[in-house]
């Protein structure tokens, strides 16, 4: 739960107008806003009565005021959400008079006298069907758009059951209801699985199988986020942004901005130099912010704030970037300031080579050998080529960035949507010299992240020191056009492989040349998949980062391998055809690990469309169909300094607490239901405290390092529980966890005797994943429709089935998405997002999620010492492969960038 004090603040306005920017010396832009147009410490208000939850209640905002807002900061119903305030998103419905309504973009005017239930109303003396199906079918992942899916979900059931009771509602009528609400997790086939339950038995989960340990706070709306939280006396801030994407700001005038009513605090970001202040690289870029009792207030502060600048013409587009007279966006003095785009720690700036804005190879790149490689492959029996590049991926967890800050005595807490409550603890305590251990984080629900939220952002620095300077609470969350601009982005890459093998298929040599496209960022490449996945072969790899004008990239959900495997395994797919041999065979004659083989045959085995022809198409002139087959595989990584820690409850109750975090992958579940099935205990004896800095030593929650690291140690400090004669209540004990059985690749065996001591190891287990994936290619308008999808991948020991099932359809789903829809666009000229709202920017839906088949070899790792290994990366690689060769398969063209949006995909078809 949140500190105790929350309150609701009484005087924070919004309406439906957005706030632009025009001010003096350039024009500078913040957040879209709800809120008042004409800015006033006393605004109007009127009195507005209606129902929520069957009670009676009034309102004295402004009529205009959005119903959601209302229901948020008066009422304390936060289960009700707020992202895009346009009505796309779903996560604000709630039922209108019994109705399905958005309540972000509804104005309280519209209510007066009428009916409002919420997802906290939903439940009488029990809880709704609908709310048992979605516990059940585990129809969920972080919560955060689950209120609004249960809600409409919900007025869809009780309609159909009023008027078709004996009818089970066909997959197109539970599209057509559910396509106002957005899953950015992946749980959308297991809510069509949990609707459907509503209308007729279900498979129930088996005795031994626990459920997600969390799905009762999410399906009644009693989780809470950092979003959620309203501490009393709270300011809220904004943050004034820079239109332009190449410019010098030479002054800044706070003067009228620090005047203006209800301004309690105003800082400037851009760091200061001797001739003004630092450059502005990419539209969006961090200038000032400021702190105002009043969100609306806030905005209407920043437009106040004056700027001088000179502006410069940006390099934006890759293929204009890496051109010889290309504006530079880093000068040669400051290529080691260029952010970071990877998970891990970037490398020094002198050991790659610059060329303009194309960084790289590594100055320990052998061009003699990059070159022999080629040669060798243009004498091979067989060879072939394939070139093609992937658009750049917007992260967009549906819980946008940021955090409460609150100075407490001589405490800093945040309340954040972080990955890393350790993390970004440590980074505070560093960032303004305070106590490390008077440093709180807390993250108790995390509405995604994938790789966005793991790090130590610009709105955590803001945001202290804002209520630093004010000694007041300070809340600053981005708006959609700022989550979508700068929230985290995969980097679009380009690709040429090229491959030489046997008259048999036997791969000899791959030779990979790599482009990235991290933004103003570097460090992230798309090729370590080509130089480990097929092991019989020599590998040569060329990798560059092109940086340009645009907003930095960083880790996403397995960074660097889907793009990887699109061109990898595409040029496999190739090979295939011209050798003529089965694709998922040539993949096993290429492969001699064990375990790589298991998964293979496992997904062999068990695809049904591997194995029988796919039915025909309706109309097979029109529509084509095919199947396509791509392998993947990821790190094991693990945190040798986790702990957890095992406390003795009243009652025969355990608590076990650790300092990682849950974003939906299941941190909860996994720890509880381990204990259930080691222990023997019901589930509801076991409590499960996470997402807290002040917690024991725990890993963030990236690169499928989590479960790998906190199951061990919770073994261990189960095994003392165990042990002991007779635990007395509140005798805690500690696990730690133990040192994998085969040593790790790194830190290196000779460093074992302090390998305890560190927070990050790589394991000697490269766990391989397999997709299989069925679509329709309508040749008349260019659509793709995928039908099926089988998955295989190596799982180790499963702590949680349940969670893990949804982790691998969730990753699956985005990878679909990632293939047919999504793509960020740039004006040419401004560097500005095209497409920075979610009508504009596409991401899959509940009416586009196919049949999803999970195959996991569950044989136990001989490496980690409880057997488990991490899949919520593994489980999305090899998606946007399988469909690029799907797409093959059903046309025999190649899908040589993404997404398959229609217009490229009838290019293809004319050849």
């Amino acid at each position: 739960m949140f500190p105790k004090g929350r309150i609701m603040t009484g005087t924070n306005r919004r309406d439906f107008l957005k706030i632009s920017a025009a001010v003096s010396g350039g024009a500078l832009v913040t957040s879209p806003s709800l809120g008042d147009s004409q800015p006033s410490t006393a605004p109007s208000t009127e009195t507005v009565s209606f129902e929520v939850n069957g009670r009676s209640m009034t309102s004295q905002r402004s009529a205009k005021t959005p119903l959601a807002q209302v229901l948020r900061e008066d009422m304390a119903l936060t289960g009700t959400k707020t992202f895009c305030e346009s009505g796309a998103c779903g996560a604000c419905t709630v039922h209108l008079n019994g109705e399905v309504q958005s309540s972000c973009n509804l104005p309280l005017y519209k209510v007066a006298g009428q009916s409002v239930t919420t997802v906290e109303g939903l439940k009488a003396k029990e809880l709704h069907v609908v709310q048992q199906a979605f516990i059940d079918a585990d129809a969920l992942q972080c919560g955060f758009c689950t209120p609004g899916m249960v809600m409409a979900a919900a007025a869809f059931v009780d309609d159909h059951k009023e008027k078709s009771p004996q009818r089970m509602p066909t997959l197109e009528e539970i599209g057509h209801a559910m396509a106002g609400n957005l899953c950015r997790c992946g749980a959308q086939p297991q809510i069509i699985q949990a609707i459907q339950s509503c209308f007729g038995p279900s498979a129930p989960l088996s005795a031994d199988v626990t459920p997600r340990h969390d799905a009762l706070e999410k399906v009644t709306g009693a989780a809470e986020y950092a979003f959620d939280y309203y501490p009393s006396g709270v300011l809220h801030a904004a943050v004034l942004r820079a239109t332009h994407a190449s410019a010098q700001v030479k002054r800044i005038n706070l003067d009228k901005a620090q005047k203006m009513p209800g301004v309690k605090g105003v800082v400037v970001h851009l760091p200061k130099t001797k001739s003004g202040y630092a450059r502005v690289r990419w539209v969006g870029q961090e200038i000032a912010a400021v702190a105002a009792e009043t969100l609306a207030q806030a905005e209407a502060a920043v437009k106040a704030i004056e700027v001088e600048w000179v502006n410069s013409k940006p390099s934006v587009l890759p293929s204009e970037a890496k051109k010889m007279l290309a504006p530079p966006v880093w000068s040669e003095k400051e290529h080691g300031d260029a952010p970071n785009a990877q998970e891990a720690p970037g490398a020094p700036a002198f050991l790659f080579k610059w060329e303009g804005n194309v960084r790289g190879p590594g100055v320990f790149h052998s061009e003699d050998d990059y070159q022999a490689a080629q040669k060798t492959i243009e004498s091979a029996p067989v060879q072939v080529t394939f070139e093609g590049q992937t658009a750049s991926q917007s992260h967009i967890p549906l819980e946008p960035h940021g955090c409460v800050v609150e100075v407490k005595g001589d405490e800093l807490v945040m309340v954040a949507t972080t990955q890393t409550v350790k993390n970004l603890a440590s980074d505070l305590a560093e960032a303004f010299d305070w106590d490390a251990e008077k440093v709180k984080v807390i993250a108790p629900f995390v509405g995604g992240g994938f790789g966005a939220k793991a790090t130590f952002r610009p709105e955590h620095l803001m945001a202290t020191r804002l209520a630093l300077k004010t000694k007041r609470p300070v809340r600053l969350f981005y708006k959609l056009p700022e989550h979508v601009l700068l929230g985290g982005n995969r980097p679009g890459t380009q690709h040429r492989v090229e491959m030489g093998a046997d008259e048999n298929g036997q791969i000899k040599n791959i030779v990979h040349h790599n482009e990235s496209y991290c933004g103003a960022a570097v460090g992230e490449t798309a090729s370590r998949m080509s130089q480990a996945h097929y092991p019989m072969a020599e590998v040569q790899v060329l990798d560059q980062n092109v940086v340009t004008h645009t907003p930095p990239s960083c880790a996403f959900r397995a960074p660097g391998h889907p793009p990887n495997a699109f061109a990898l395994e595409q040029t496999v797919q190739l090979l295939a055809s011209k050798t003529g041999k089965d694709p998922l065979l040539l993949r096993l004659e290429n492969e001699n690990r064990p375990r790589h083989r298991a998964v293979y045959e496992l997904l062999r085995d068990n695809a049904p469309l591997l194995n029988q022809p796919l039915p025909p198409a309706d109309d097979p002139k029109r529509f084509a169909r095919g199947v396509g087959v791509a392998t993947a595989e990821w790190f094991q990584m693990c945190a040798p300094n986790t702990k957890v820690h095992v406390e003795v409850l009243p009652n025969n109750e355990i608590l076990i607490s650790t300092g990682s975090q849950d974003m939906g992958q299941g941190t909860r579940t996994s720890l509880a239901a381990y204990a259930a099935r080691l222990l023997k205990k019901p589930s509801e004896q076991i409590k499960v405290k996470v997402g807290r800095s002040d917690l024991a030593m725990a890993p963030g929650s990236f690169g499928s390092i989590t479960t790998s690291s906190i199951v061990p140690a919770l073994h261990h400090a189960l095994e003392q529980y165990q042990k002991a004669s007779a635990p007395k209540v509140g005798q805690v004990f500690v696990g730690d966890r133990p040192l994998d059985l085969e040593g790790f690749m790194f830190p290196p065996s000779w460093l074992n005797f302090v390998a305890h001591l560190s927070p990050f190891a790589m394991a000697k287990d490269t766990p391989a994943s397999a997709q299989a994936v069925a679509l329709e290619v309508d040749r008349l308008l260019g659509t793709v429709r995928v039908l099926s999808v089988d998955v295989a991948l190596d799982s180790g020991t499963l702590a949680s089935p349940v969670t893990a099932h949804s982790q691998v359809t969730g990753g699956v789903i985005q990878g679909l998405s990632y293939a047919l829809y999504e793509e960020r666009l740039f004006h040419k000229e401004t560097g500005r997002l095209l497409n920075d709202n979610m009508e504009d920017y596409k991401i899959l839906g509940i009416a586009d999620a196919p049949e999803i088949r999970v195959h996991f070899y569950d044989e136990p790792s001989p490496n980690n010492p409880v057997g488990s290994l991490g899949i919520g990366e593994n489980c999305t690689v090899a998606t946007l492969a399988a469909v690029a060769n799907a797409f093959h398969a059903a046309t025999g063209a190649s899908a040589t960038q993404t997404p398959l949006t229609p217009s490229r995909v009838l290019k293809y078809l004319e050849g």
